[in-house]
């Protein structure tokens, strides 16, 4: 009978472990992104290698944010890489990305 009582008074002072007084101001930097360099970073890379990588999500992400600032390169950016996703050949693949690359 003393073993489920010490569990359940264990189970009740857990209950109040870890609670503060409440929220802390933490302070998050952030800094400015730069959409267009992140996509020529990452498109050099593939006009390079000729292979698209897992890096393509942050290339169409990075397209995405390029829209707040330069909504007419990013449409031209954004068509671009729907082509390239479908390339398979390591030439065309980059010629494809050269060609997005002179579009930024």
């Amino acid at each position: 009978m003393r073993v489920p009582s010490v569990l359940l008074g264990l189970v009740f002072l857990a209950s109040f472990v870890g609670c503060d007084s409440g929220p802390s101001n933490v302070e998050v930097q952030t800094g400015n992104f730069d959409a267009a360099a992140d996509l020529r970073k990452g498109l050099e890379s593939i006009e390079k290698s000729g292979r698209l990588g897992s890096g393509y999500n942050s290339l169409t992400s990075s397209a995405r944010s390029l829209e707040k600032t330069d909504p007419t390169k990013a449409e031209a950016v954004s068509q671009g890489l729907k082509e390239l996703i479908e390339l398979k050949d390591e030439a065309k693949i980059k010629a494809k990305a050269k060609e997005i690359l002179s579009k930024l």
